[in-house]
């Protein structure tokens, strides 16, 4: 004769007290990053060299809400800039802006690096109270100090030392729907050189040519380039390609009424192949 033995109480509690505890496990690890992945995991996630290619993309991504993100560096007055002074204190916002969706919170992670060895930089100052400093492998990074309605993240920067040279800030941000998880989110990086001020230009990729002559470097209207024959294209910060222009005439106008205010990317290509980039400013 066979017999069936009804499970006993004590293993039933005993299993549903079990899986309480990896449910709870896997909500706090899913959810771990909302007070900002440098100092959740101890890891940087712009997309930085030395950051393994992680972004916010990484796992935030394949979403309804979609979003884009920029950097913006002003100096005391205001003013957009392209070069760094040395030892200047400048604002510094990332702003990660919703493209689809409807976004509950967002999040960002930023570092700065010199161009010459990427050697991590200080100099954050002043973050807002949405914005927390954290040290990952040596270097210092700018993060949400937890999931915010604030979209804007603000803090100070404290410019290098003469003689660094060019430098680049890499950002990724995040927009979510606050679900403790990382489905249905939507995420961006970008990046922003800056060369340093009467120092080379922060993004020169061969000089065995003559380089362009660019004027005026901030304009309302239209621009000139001289001193260069091949293709011109312009890129916003997000790096969208705004114009791919032929440049095969002195002092070539550049229409650039119809642009928005901001930072762009100058790229020239000539026509042996040799490339330079510099940036205007649309005021």
């Amino acid at each position: 004769m066979c017999y069936f033995q009804k499970p006993q109480p004590m293993r039933k509690i005993l299993l549903f007290i079990s899986g309480i505890a990896v449910l709870t496990i896997f909500s706090i690890s899913i959810s771990s990053s909302s007070g900002g992945r440098g100092s959740a995991a101890n890891e940087g996630n712009t997309g930085a060299p030395g950051d393994n290619n992680q972004t916010c993309i990484s796992c935030h991504n394949g979403g309804p809400i979609q979003a884009s993100i920029e950097i913006n560096i002003t100096d005391s007055a205001g003013n957009t800039i392209t070069d760094y002074i040395p030892e200047t204190i400048y604002d510094v916002e990332v702003l990660v802006t919703p493209t689809a969706g409807t976004p509950l919170g967002y999040g960002f992670q930023m570092v700065c690096l010199a161009d010459a060895n990427n050697t991590g930089l200080p100099g954050w100052q002043n973050p807002e109270s949405n914005v927390k400093l954290v040290s990952v492998n040596g270097r210092s990074y700018a993060e949400h100090n937890d999931i915010t309605t604030n979209n804007s993240f603000k803090l100070k920067w404290k410019a290098p030392a003469a003689g660094t040279g060019s430098i680049t800030f890499y950002s990724s941000g995040n927009a979510v729907n606050k679900n403790s998880a990382t489905s249905g989110d939507g995420a961006a990086k970008t990046s922003l050189s800056l060369g340093e001020d009467g120092g080379p230009p922060a993004s020169v990729e061969y000089l065995n040519f003559a380089l362009p002559k660019v004027y005026p470097t901030q304009t309302s209207s239209n621009f000139f380039v001289n001193n260069f024959d091949g293709n011109l294209q312009i890129f916003n910060l997000s790096g969208k390609l705004i114009q791919n222009i032929l440049v095969n005439q002195a002092n070539q106008v550049i229409d650039f009424s119809n642009e928005k205010t901001g930072l762009y990317i100058l790229k020239f290509t000539s026509s042996e192949g040799n490339s330079f980039s510099q940036k205007v400013v649309k005021i």
